[in-house]
């Protein structure tokens, strides 16, 4: 694993959601793709909205990238709660694929964030973010 980077939010205090992102492998190539995962930890009874929403605000994602990092796409779960509105319960774990350029220079350290922001509820809806950092290393 990378070594990762917090910053508690007032959700990681409360704990309805946690957010975390983890690196697959602490190196990459260069020239090559590499994966992250995202995972929200919604404490039970609570839930989050979807990626895409018309009733309730999305969960979105906004990426911070070195130069040489390419974001391709991120595979976000089926829904798993189905009340009103749907959304994610539990445990949620989105996969997303980078993509390292080919002129990345061997034990360059490439440091990556993400900020997630949701609506959160249960009986009651509250609005969280949390931002997280993680670094690969170019292998040598």
């Amino acid at each position: 694993m990378a070594a990762v980077i917090c910053n508690a939010t007032a959700d990681d205090i409360r704990g309805e959601v946690e957010f975390s992102i983890n690196a697959r492998a602490k190196t990459t190539k260069a020239g090559t793709p590499f994966a992250l995962e995202l995972e929200y930890n919604i404490a039970p009874g609570w839930h989050i909205g979807p990626q895409t929403s018309k009733v309730t605000i999305p969960t979105e994602l906004e990426w911070t990238l070195p130069e040489g990092v390419k974001l391709v796409k991120v595979e976000w779960p089926e829904l798993n709660y189905f009340g009103n509105p749907p959304g994610f319960q539990g445990k949620v774990i989105l996969h997303a694929k980078l993509q390292a350029a080919k002129d990345l220079k061997p034990g360059a350290k490439l440091t990556i964030g993400v900020r997630s922001s949701w609506q959160v509820c249960k009986g009651i809806c509250k609005l969280g973010e949390a931002t997280k950092l993680v670094k690969v290393t170019v292998a040598k």
